[in-house]
C-alpha cells in the first residue's frame, strides 16, 4: 500500500542528487519526463575514470558512507556470454559506475553530506 509513496520519496532524493551533482564532470541516469514505470531503485553515477571512482569510494567509506559498485564487473566477463561486440564498452563503463546511497529514509542533509564528500575529491 505504500509503494507509490516510497517511489515518490526515492524520486525526490534522486532529483536532489541531480541538482547537487549537475555541475561536476560525471554522468548520471536521466529519466525522461512522463516516465511512469521508473522506480528509482538505484542512483548510478558514471565517473570519468575508475581512479576517480576508487578515490570517491574511499572518501565516502572514510565518512561511513557505503556506495555500491552494482554493475561491476561487467556481465559480459562471464564465461557463458559470447557476444564480443560490446565487451570493451561494457567492461570500460562498468569500471566507472558507482551507485550512491538511495533509500526512502535518506535525509536531505545526508544527501548534501554525500555530495560534499564527492565534491571534495573531484574539485
Amino acid at each position: 500500500p505504500h509503494l507509490q509513496e516510497i517511489i515518490n520519496k526515492r524520486k525526490e532524493i534522486s532529483l536532489l542528487y541531480v541538482s547537487e551533482l549537475q555541475n561536476l564532470r560525471l554522468t548520471f541516469l536521466k529519466v525522461q519526463d512522463g516516465t511512469t514505470l521508473y522506480n528509482y531503485a538505484y542512483f548510478p553515477v558514471v565517473f570519468e575514470s575508475e581512479e576517480q571512482l576508487i578515490r570517491v569510494t574511499k572518501a565516502l567509506n572514510d565518512e561511513q558512507i557505503a556506495p555500491r559498485r552494482y554493475f561491476y564487473p561487467s556481465l559480459n566477463t562471464l564465461n557463458y556470454v559470447e557476444n564480443n561486440l560490446v565487451k570493451d564498452l561494457a567492461s570500460e563503463v562498468s569500471k566507472r559506475v558507482l551507485c550512491l546511497p538511495l533509500y526512502p529514509q535518506l535525509a536531505h542533509e545526508e544527501v548534501i553530506r554525500i555530495v560534499k564528500v564527492i565534491r571534495s575529491v573531484l574539485c
